[in-house]
């Protein structure tokens, strides 16, 4: 955590929504919400590392290919991209209109890496098309 898991209310106290630097609109914000948890009583053993490091070795692999979206995932980010201009046109404030501009392309990279990650847990070698479901997924994370 960049932030050393800083309180929310402390950290939105420091944040310049005017930022003339670009500076706050480089982080992806993430506030979890409040849930209730149980020990994980019975939870399954796994061994993270070993999981992840698999799953490395297999994206290393892939060959270096251009990725496009699907037609349907075209539209779909289409409006995306209309409602981050819009609400980018629409703020008055500098920070913010960074934020929206920087999220378009924020959406592309993390559907690149939902594509690339989905194929590996698969044990496949990704399409070269990222098809709307994904992109749908990354433009949830991205309002999240």
């Amino acid at each position: 955590s960049i932030t050393g898991s800083t309180q929310p209310d402390t950290l939105r106290q420091q944040i310049d929504f005017d930022d003339q630097t670009g500076h706050w609109a480089r982080f992806l914000w993430c506030i979890l919400p409040l849930t209730q948890n149980s020990f994980p009583r019975h939870a399954s053993n796994i061994n993270i590392h070993e999981l992840l490091l698999g799953i490395y070795r297999q994206i290393k692999e892939f060959p270096a290919v251009t990725y496009t979206l699907s037609q349907e995932a075209i539209n779909t980010y289409a409006d995306w991209y209309d409602l981050l201009e819009s609400r980018k046109y629409n703020e008055t404030r500098q920070g913010l209109r960074a934020v929206y501009s920087k999220a378009k392309n924020d959406t592309g990279v993390i559907a690149l890496l939902l594509h690339i990650l989905n194929a590996a847990i698969e044990g496949r070698q990704p399409n070269r098309t990222i098809d709307n479901e994904t992109i749908k997924s990354a433009i949830s994370i991205t309002k999240f």
